[in-house]
């Protein structure tokens, strides 16, 4: 109950009324139903365009399924330059099984200083494929970096950064752009991956397979994130595909696990939340090049599949149980990359529903 208490002299109360309430209020939050599109500022919502590398690539290393780059060891043992054990394709790849802190792998254009190669204005990225087999834990780090002339050029970049090292036994795809090594303008005759650091009892086993230089075009960002000053609570995600393909037989349309209405993407694409995305590390990512790749993700579902006998439209959905809650001031942010050509697609977009919290 409310009580008044006298106060003395100095306007202090008299006594203390253990019966008091304590109030305080906060501001009214108000909530908005929202739509959202995974946007690029140069495309819009237009997914369906072209991110695919072009041109004629370097090749770096490939298990030495073919003539390339020699690879050495600086310092250690545990690289083996041509395992039969897995690769992603040929019938050999890189390995590196159980190796120590500071072990160092080289490969390098050639025998001894080796050839420069200019990347200023003719390459863009260094791609490869990476297959962890175990061990590679919370702390395990391995830096990748660019030398010429047996001198550092640029900086290093984590490879752990570019790819889910919890996802084992499947061959992942890592694009590192240049930018992100700072040698974009530089000329290079090697680079090496050193094992920084250790995270568990022992460092990890993975294979690495079709490195190579891109020589141009340049993947595309689409994005969704929440306005400045609010939460973005999202409920429902949905993609759309639309393209060129008939039905097999009068009212039924056949869809191949291995593709997306009929499209090859080696590729695909790569999506990735950010969340808290203060430190810019994706905290999930997932790779989409097939049908299957999409469908095993939890939630995701064929909600619908038309055929009007020239065009096939798909429709995915995605229902989450509980919101999936992005903050702007952790700079979080659902975003997926397009390392593919999606042109031939009449048309593809990937939309977000909830609703949105002004703080």
């Amino acid at each position: 109950m409310w009580k008044t208490i006298p106060a003395n002299a100095s306007g202090t109360p008299a006594e203390f009324d253990d019966e008091t309430l304590v109030v305080a209020t906060r501001s009214l939050k108000t909530f908005t139903n929202q739509l959202e599109f995974f946007v690029n500022d140069t495309y819009g919502p237009v997914m369906n365009v072209n991110g695919a590398f072009g041109g004629a690539p370097v090749l770096i290393h490939n298990g030495v399924d073919d003539v390339a780059w020699t690879m050495s060891e600086p310092v250690g043992t545990k690289w083996v330059a041509d395992s039969a054990v897995r690769y992603h394709s040929g019938a050999a790849s890189m390995s590196f099984t159980n190796g120590n802190v500071n072990d160092v792998m080289q490969v390098i254009n050639n025998v001894g200083p080796g050839d420069d190669i200019d990347l200023d204005g003719n390459y863009v990225a260094l791609t490869m494929w990476i297959n962890v087999d175990q061990n590679w834990d919370d702390g395990d780090c391995f830096e990748l970096y660019a030398f010429v002339g047996g001198v550092l050029v640029g900086n290093a970049v984590h490879l752990e950064d570019y790819f889910d090292i919890d996802l084992e036994d499947v061959w992942q795809y890592i694009n590192i752009p240049l930018t992100d090594m700072g040698i974009e303008a530089s000329s290079i005759d090697a680079i090496r991956i050193e094992n920084t650091s250790r995270g568990g009892p022992s460092s990890p086993t993975f294979y690495l397979d079709d490195w190579n230089l891109q020589e141009s075009g340049t993947p595309v960002i689409f994005t969704v994130e929440p306005s400045k000053g609010t939460w973005l609570h999202i409920t429902e995600s949905k993609m759309i595909f639309v393209d060129a393909v008939g039905t097999d037989t009068p009212d039924v349309i056949h869809l191949a696990y291995d593709q997306i209405l009929g499209a090859t993407l080696p590729e695909g694409m790569l999506y990735e939340l950010y969340q808290p995305g203060a430190d810019n590390v994706a905290t999930v990512t997932a790779r989409m090049k097939t049908l299957a790749d999409i469908l095993q993700l939890p939630g995701w579902k064929i909600e619908a599949a038309l055929s009007d006998d020239t065009n096939t439209t798909l429709t995915l959905t995605q229902e989450l149980p509980i919101p999936l809650v992005l903050k702007s001031e952790d700079l979080d942010r659902m975003q997926v990359t397009i390392e593919d050509d999606f042109s031939a697609f009449v048309m593809f977009r990937f939309a977000v529903a909830g609703y949105e919290e002004v703080r």
